[in-house]
């Protein structure tokens, strides 16, 4: 998809933007931070040169780098308390669950 819009459209187009956003999104949700983390700032960078930073399509990326990273310590911390509760005998499945649920919960595309 995004060579596709990126050949069609060329970089400084919206759609390619748009496209640089979602890329991120489904990394994201693989649990691929790093590259969502770069796509999110493709699309930041594409939307300001075209559009400008007060522009609504600006805000998106921004908002799903700010969740990107929201979730990052989310799961940091319920890594930690899995830390915590293995030590007390909970039960990994339990953790592995409440892991899924942070994520899910994270998901702005859900909300």
């Amino acid at each position: 998809l995004l060579e596709r819009c990126t050949s069609h459209f060329g970089r400084m187009h919206p759609a390619t933007a748009s496209a640089y956003n979602n890329v991120g999104l489904m990394n994201k949700l693989l649990g691929n931070y790093v590259e969502a983390k770069s796509a999110f700032h493709e699309s930041l960078q594409v939307y300001e040169e075209i559009v400008g930073k007060d522009h609504s399509s600006y805000a998106a990326p921004l908002s799903n780098l700010g969740m990107l990273e929201r979730s990052r310590v989310l799961e940091s911390e319920a890594e930690e308390g899995e830390d915590d509760n293995d030590a007390s005998g909970q039960n990994e499945d339990d953790n592995n669950l409440e892991l899924e649920t942070l994520r899910d919960s994270n998901n702005p595309e859900e909300k």
